[in-house]
């Protein structure tokens, strides 16, 4: 079975022509692309303009900038994990939203249940609806969630 499926991209894209025989894939967009991926371990990933993920095993992802969208299911066997900047996310279910920049990177739990941790000591429990932000090694209290990470997963 194929690792991805694309299932929409427009304007400037960089996806794989075939399944990725070696990891790290990297997956890029540009000033005008969008993509939308469906992975083969049940799950789905979104990328919005000028945003770079890279696919670093089947359920490991490092994301790099840009507005990154992952929807993980929660009946999987292993779990799935998250890198940004300044931290990661281990055992990712549900819908989450990543807004990614080397200073400061914002997670939007939009549904399921996320496990935020930072490059430091601190780590957060992040329920539906609730957003955090990430600067060094620090992650913020949980806040309501923003309407412009809320509603980019659904574009």
């Amino acid at each position: 079975e194929p690792a991805f499926e694309v299932l929409s991209q427009k304007g400037n894209c960089q996806i794989p022509a075939s399944d990725p025989a070696t990891w790290p894939v990297t997956l890029e967009t540009g000033g005008d692309g969008q993509m939308q991926i469906r992975l083969s371990h049940a799950g789905e990933l979104r990328l919005r303009e000028d945003s770079r993920v890279v696919w670093l095993g089947l359920k490991e992802f490092r994301v790099e900038q840009g507005l990154v969208g992952f929807r993980v299911a929660s009946n999987t066997t292993s779990a799935t994990r998250i890198l940004f900047p300044q931290g990661e996310i281990r055992r990712a279910s549900g819908i989450l939203v990543i807004k990614a920049h080397p200073l400061l990177t914002r997670i939007g739990c939009v549904k399921g249940v996320q496990q935020v941790f930072g490059s430091g000591p601190t780590e957060r429990t992040l329920l539906p609806k609730k957003e955090v932000a990430a600067a060094r090694a620090e992650i913020s209290k949980e806040y309501l969630i923003t309407d412009d990470l809320y509603f980019s997963w659904y574009w």
